[in-house]
């Protein structure tokens, strides 16, 4: 019987004054195997840092028996957007990156209480900035592809 999982959170990080995390999942379930769960993710470093990822997720289930539970392997993608604005005095450098990014997870995932469910990925794969706006120049190359490791808990409820 398919499902639907919603997940949200907020974190503030009282160490490093300003800054939050973000996070809201929604997943339906299919076929007794598969998943889908699409991920919007924002980092908010005091203004000064942006960064807004928006990750979709296919999940294959390894257990037969118990539908949506358990181990499961799958693929990810993800769009990518930063600014990063340095405010330190004029000139104000102002950096914009738009990238998409691939890769593979392995999670496990478990029902509880019949409506809370705790799902745990990890996750490495390959992202590629598309485009780069900056208003000042930089030495560095801009669409080189760098390594991306992904981890998570997420703790939800499902409808």
């Amino acid at each position: 019987m398919p499902f639907y999982m919603l997940t949200y959170s907020d974190f503030y990080l009282p160490r490093f004054k300003g800054n939050n995390m973000e996070s809201l999942t929604f997943e339906t379930c299919f076929a007794n195997r598969h998943s889908i769960q699409i991920t919007d993710f924002i980092f908010n470093e005091g203004g000064h840092n942006y960064l807004n990822q928006i990750i979709p997720e296919y999940k294959y289930f390894l257990n037969k028996y118990n539908p949506f539970n358990g181990f499961y392997c799958g693929a990810t993608l993800k769009y990518l957007y930063a600014k990063s604005t340095n405010d330190g005095g004029p000139p104000y450098e102002t950096e914009i990156d738009y990238g998409i990014g691939e890769g593979v997870i392995i999670g496990y995932q478990r029902t509880c209480f019949k409506h809370l469910v705790i799902d745990f990925l990890i996750g490495v794969g390959e992202d590629q900035i598309l485009h780069v706006y900056r208003n000042f120049y930089s030495p560095y190359p801009d669409n080189n592809p760098f390594p991306d490791g992904r981890l998570a808990l997420n703790i939800g409820y499902k409808f």
